[in-house]
């Protein structure tokens, strides 16, 4: 069974120290957000679209469980040059490993679709199974939280135009 949907699970966790604020921890899901990040779990109230993080005084850190779109982690793999294996008209080179393109998408191998054929001519392109795929099996989940994490290491506190936000301003105050 591939993993489950990358827009319904979490591929990051995220911790806030216990004694972040309310308005810290929701400006840096704003920004997240912003920024094609989704917050999928959280100690929140879901039902009433709430984010009841923690009372005040209690000592408890906040985690948020983070993912994206397959459009945006497709975007990232191409911005990180993420080498992956590629199809190839040969008989007996049945793959080549190539940097991921969006628009060369349907090139590259697909573990849903490819691994049968593969297996079927005694051929193997990585270790592991269907299992260690996503859904549209071109990523394994190294691969989603490495892409991940790194959207998050390019992520801006301001976008540059701007000059503050209250991000930054919370920032600044500390």
């Amino acid at each position: 069974m591939p993993l489950p949907p990358l827009h319904s699970n979490p591929v990051l966790l995220m911790r806030f120290a216990p004694k972040a604020s309310h308005d810290l921890i929701h400006c840096v899901i704003n920004r997240l957000t912003q920024g094609g990040i989704i917050v999928v779990t959280s100690e929140n109230d879901e039902a009433k679209g709430k984010y009841n993080f923690h009372s005040a005084g209690e000592d408890r850190p906040v985690v948020l469980g983070l993912t994206t779109t397959q459009e945006f982690l497709e975007n990232e793999a191409e911005i990180a040059n993420l080498i992956m294996p590629c199809r190839t008209n040969h008989e007996n080179i049945t793959f080549v490993m190539e940097h991921f393109t969006v628009a060369s998408r349907g090139n590259f191998i697909n573990a849903s679709k490819d691994m049968k054929n593969l297996a079927e001519k005694g051929k193997r392109w990585r270790k592991g199974d269907i299992s260690e795929y996503d859904s549209d099996g071109l990523f394994t989940h190294a691969e989603r939280a490495i892409l991940l994490e790194s959207m998050l290491n390019f992520l801006l506190v301001l976008d540059n135009a701007d000059e503050s936000s209250d991000l930054s301003k919370l920032f600044d105050s500390m």
